[in-house]
């Protein structure tokens, strides 16, 4: 069981750490960047979340208390099928905090 947890944990650290790469070179010094502190978000169930933006992280109002993941994956991605039904898992594992 502790095998598996390492495995999945392994798996995905390096999946986070092959899609973040950076390319300094598209930057331009000119470029105005405007930070938005407020935003909105539509969950798969069509709930609209007010999500606020804060110096170390974000804070979403509906879900104050409980532990939120937000990802984003796509229905062509591999890996990203593969995580489904770990996600699933998590979620019935923490049905009430999660």
């Amino acid at each position: 069981m502790q095998f598996k947890k390492i495995a999945f944990l392994t798996f995905f650290i390096t999946i986070f750490f092959a899609a973040c790469g950076t390319d300094n070179s598209k930057n331009d010094k000119n470029t105005n960047i405007e930070e938005i502190k407020n935003f909105k978000l539509t969950t798969t169930e069509a709930q609209t979340l007010n999500i606020t933006r804060i110096e170390n992280g974000f804070v979403f109002e509906e879900y104050k208390g409980k532990a939120v993941l937000v990802n984003f994956f796509a229905t062509w991605c591999q890996p990203c099928i593969v995580e489904i039904p770990y996600l699933v898992h998590l979620k019935e594992k923490y049905k009430n905090d999660f």
